[in-house]
């Protein structure tokens, strides 16, 4: 049988080794030792055996705290959220941990010898290449960021930290690259980019509604004077007159500019909607010309109505900023010419229906088409298309708020939009809205009514010359009369002086030197039951912001015809009487 070797490092083994050498080169010493002196060599001995067994069990310690230290770090770079590349000088991968292959999406074997550089996109590789030869070329850390391919997934940012590994000698033989996948990151800060960029945007349009704001209302008091004195002259042509056409066309025109400056003093703001029964067939054909004026002459209009009844609860001014909006964007859509037609129609939403599209409610609607012969969409785009911001216009051509603007009109009043497109083949908007059946008697009655006559005074209060003549001919011209004041200050004046003949306080909202509100709250110490009405070519806030909605009193918005004009004194005076 054969025998085990003894353990070279075991105590026994090296007492038997140093009593062999002792034997082998001091014999004759030993021969002449005396029991003390063979006592005191076995205690020494006995000494050098306990240091040995130490100095095992030290080292065995150490081992294990080495194996332990081994598999921390193994366990950090395996499981570490970096991922660690080793490349040689060629960019071949010699190492990667687990984290770096998942970045690639490639299992780790499978990396082994293969080319980094077959991992970054083209655009990135002279990045990679100038990162690799700082890295070898340079005693210090080296970053970059990249575009690295996938496999079978989308390209990922990553970015990366390397050093040289040097050999003993000194020469770097190899680069230890980090990796971090800040894929999340770079679309946070697309994001932010994008919000910066809205908020910049809503800043530039804050601006620009104020100065709307002060345009409309200067605007709103010229359309007044011509609203004005085009009705006065109206009334004074007979019929049959074929004047009276040309009088017609300049109320009319002046009644859809003054659409338009609400919208521009409802630029950059929630304007409430003001519901009444209104017939959708009527409102296209009445903007039929300003919706043609808004196309170029390469591009016909053509309109087909169905014959049923189309009333819906709306404000008419919302609506006819819809059909501008549609307008203009159908022309935008028609570089080289084409045709938008505009098409309307009864439907009803079943379930379906509901289920087809994916949208409604059960009942019927009034469908207004909007097809256009241009360029069309993408799918990517139609998903976008009602975003705020979102344009695909040359910067400085487009707010991306256009069609924003009209889905948010839509859903305002209760309805409902979609958009087909096909590219190259053009694009339809349809617009669902609740059809209504019940009080549209007023509504489908066009009669117009003469104006009650009065004979009770005014205190009309008006900073604008022109804008005061034309309201005192109306006035006068019906039986009432007139003190005109030219602001806040001269209409307490004039009130003091007049107080026992005045009946009705008809000021502007904002004059120099004291408000109208400011004006009547100075009037109501004095007499408290004072009648007004108020009126502003600026919008509805600034009704609001003076309390003059909360204290539930009478206000007009600029520009007034003789006739609402009319309808609204008789109106403030008729007001808690009998």
């Amino acid at each position: 049988m054969k025998e085990d070797k003894p353990d070279p490092a075991s105590p026994g083994y090296l007492r038997c080794r140093a009593e062999e050498l002792l034997n082998r080169k001091k014999i004759r010493d030993v021969q002449k030792m005396t029991e003390q002196d063979v006592r005191a060599m076995a205690y020494e001995l006995q000494v050098h055996q306990i240091e040995l067994e130490m100095q095992n069990e030290e080292l065995k310690r150490s081992q294990r705290e080495l194996e332990e230290s081994r598999n921390k770090y193994l366990e950090l770079y395996e499981f570490s959220p970096v991922g660690y590349f080793t490349l040689d000088k060629q960019g071949a991968i010699l190492d990667v941990n687990l984290p770096g292959a998942a970045i690639l999406g490639i299992e780790r074997g499978a990396l082994a010898g293969r080319r980094f550089q077959l991992f970054v996109e083209m655009d990135c590789r002279p990045d990679f290449n100038a990162f690799c030869n700082r890295v070898f070329e340079l005693d210090s850390k080296q970053t970059c960021e990249l575009r690295l391919l996938k496999n079978d997934a989308a390209p990922c940012h990553a970015y990366l930290e390397g050093v040289a590994l040097c050999d003993g000698e000194g020469n770097a033989k190899q680069c230890q690259a980090a990796v971090v996948d800040i894929t999340a990151k770079k679309r946070a800060e697309e994001e932010e980019s994008r919000l910066k960029e809205q908020l910049f945007h809503a800043q530039n349009l804050a601006s620009v509604g104020k100065l709307a704001g002060g345009v409309a209302h200067n605007f709103n008091n010229l359309l007044m004077v011509v609203l004005g004195y085009a009705s006065l002259l109206l009334s004074e042509l007979k019929e049959g007159d074929p004047h009276r056409e040309y009088a017609r066309k300049i109320i009319r025109s002046s009644q859809l500019a003054a659409g338009l400056t609400q919208d521009l003093l409802a630029f950059g703001r929630k304007k409430p909607i003001n519901l009444q029964p209104v017939d959708v067939n009527k409102i296209i054909k009445d903007s039929e010309g300003i919706l043609a004026k808004l196309l170029r002459e390469n591009i016909g209009l053509r309109t087909t109505f169905t014959g049923k009844d189309c009333f819906v609860m709306a404000d008419s001014d919302e609506i006819l900023h819809v059909l501008m909006n549609l307008a203009t964007n159908a022309r935008d859509a028609m570089p080289n010419g084409g045709e938008l037609k505009i098409c309307t129609d009864v439907v009803r939403m079943d379930d379906a229906f509901i289920k087809a599209h994916g949208f409604g409610e059960i009942g019927e609607y009034v469908l207004v088409s909007f097809s256009d012969t241009g360029v069309g969409m993408s799918g990517e785009v139609k998903s976008r298309i009602f975003e705020p911001f979102f344009t695909t216009k040359e910067v400085g051509k487009g707010t991306g708020l256009g069609l924003a603007s009209v889905y948010g009109n839509v859903k305002q009043h209760g309805g409902y939009m979609d958009v087909h497109s096909v590219p190259g083949k053009g694009t339809t908007f349809n617009i669902y809205l609740p059809l209504i059946t019940q009080g549209i008697s007023a509504a489908k009655a066009e009669t117009v009514t003469t104006p009650k006559m009065g004979m009770e005074t005014v205190l009309l209060a008006e900073d604008e010359d022109d804008v005061r003549g034309i309201m005192k001919i109306a006035l006068e011209r019906n039986g009432y009369k007139v003190i005109e004041a030219v602001d806040g200050v001269d209409a307490v004046d004039k009130f003091v002086k007049n107080k026992d003949k005045i009946n009705l306080l008809f000021f502007d909202v904002v004059m120099p030197r004291k408000s109208g509100k400011e004006a009547y709250d100075a009037i109501q110490k004095i007499k408290s039951d004072i009648k007004v009405c108020f009126m502003t070519g600026y919008n509805d806030d600034v009704v609001r912001e003076m309390d003059i909605v909360n204290e539930g009193l009478d206000y007009v918005l600029k520009p007034v015809s003789p006739a609402r004009l009319l309808e609204k004194v008789r109106e403030a005076l008729d007001k808690w009487e009998g």
